[in-house]
């Protein structure tokens, strides 16, 4: 398996600024992660995904179907802005999908790291400590990062996740050959040990000042956190102004990954998806 150390060239092109509340003096608490309000719609949500309209009907959860209105009013709303290119026509796909109900589930609640001016000041501050305490442990294993480079060392990399899966007796990591082949406005990151076994992988989407993160697994807990911390480092290189996940809907994600996502700085809001122009 080969991977690169070497960086990427990248366009640094800034953006006006998004349209957004102010995270700090409009926050409201009860709506983030962990939030009572967000607890509540959380659990409408879940059963809202799994359940007949006729079984929600003879026992409806008017608590938790008010959370999510107030959760899809209230929250924080970010503007979408990408490109005409692949990669933007990538994200902005993801983004415009609707539920067979007509609900826009990748846009509402969803879990967006807003990213700082310069690499360094993601790790600065006692709310980061979680990820400082990771990252020290993982370099203390002899973890470090690397860039994925060509095509063919993308297929060698994924063989040996899949490998690495079947062997732990995990789920593998389902991926189109499409989006292995075709780099389009891709990058792929991996964390390997001193003996260059990969214990993370990371694939991001990158568009100017909007980046998915479709895939970011791992057989090591350090592992995570630091290659999640170099790929923001890197983005904020570029000129990234915000992360979502894939699949990002706060709201239908298992708890544990709504903490780790709260202790790496993701926060709830909503995402406007203004017509093509």
């Amino acid at each position: 398996m080969s991977v690169s150390n070497a960086g990427r060239e990248w366009r640094n092109h800034r953006l006006a600024p998004a349209r957004v509340a102010d995270a700090k003096s409009g926050e409201r608490p009860e709506l983030q992660y962990g939030g009572e309000r967000f607890v509540e719609a959380c659990q409408f949500m879940q059963a809202f995904t799994g359940a007949s309209i006729a079984s929600m009907a003879k026992a409806p959860n008017l608590r938790g179907a008010a959370a999510v209105a107030q959760l899809a009013i209230y929250l924080p709303r970010l503007e979408l802005r990408v490109t005409a290119s692949e990669a933007g026509e990538r994200i902005r796909d993801y983004l415009g999908y609707r539920t067979s109900r007509g609900v826009p589930m990748h846009r509402i609640a969803q879990g967006v790291l807003t990213l700082p001016e310069d690499p360094e000041s993601y790790l600065r501050g006692r709310s980061r400590q979680a990820v400082r305490t990771n990252m020290r442990r993982a370099q203390s294993d002899g973890i470090t990062t690397a860039e994925v480079v060509g095509l063919a060392a993308r297929r060698d990399t994924l063989a040996a996740w899949q490998e690495r899966c079947r062997d732990d007796d995990r789920p593998p990591l389902k991926l189109d050959a499409s989006e292995v082949d075709d780099a389009g406005g891709r990058i792929w990151l991996a964390a390997p040990d001193g003996s260059g076994t990969v214990l993370a992988l990371a694939i991001a989407t990158v568009d100017r000042e909007w980046a998915m993160l479709e895939v970011l697994v791992a057989s090591d807990h350090p592992a995570r956190w630091l290659l999640h911390t170099v790929l923001v480092q890197r983005l904020v290189a570029a000129g990234v102004r915000y992360v979502f996940t894939k699949p990002g809907n706060a709201l239908v994600q298992p708890e544990n990954v709504q903490h780790v996502q709260r202790l790496m700085g993701y926060k709830v809001v909503n995402i406007s998806l203004p017509k093509r122009t």
